[in-house]
């Protein structure tokens, strides 16, 4: 896998659905293998943290549950967790 693999998760999507196309049709160049476009990926992680007081700009009435839910939530729980659960240098219970 290539080490500047784009953080960006939809172009990433649409290049494999590409690759994937080719190689069901055994039409992929000789020297390219699947494991170089299967994840997992090797990107690294682009996200800045927010600070507290970046999230408290949302914490109000005009986002209602926002904040709970991407901090402590459902959507934290289900969604976040898992995709950051094994990743280096992630504090998982700060970022909640």
């Amino acid at each position: 896998m290539p080490s500047a693999v784009t953080p960006n998760a939809a172009v990433r999507d649409a290049a494999r659905s590409i690759l994937e196309a080719a190689n069901s049709r055994a039409a992929l160049p000789a020297d390219v293998a699947v494991d170089q476009f299967r994840p997992p990926c090797t990107s690294d992680w682009p996200l800045v943290w927010p600070t507290g007081t970046d999230i408290a700009k949302y914490d109000t009435s005009g986002y209602p549950k926002l904040v709970h839910s991407a901090t402590g939530d459902d959507f934290f729980t289900y969604q976040l967790s898992p995709e950051l659960r094994d990743r280096p240098g992630i504090d998982l219970p700060s970022a909640a």
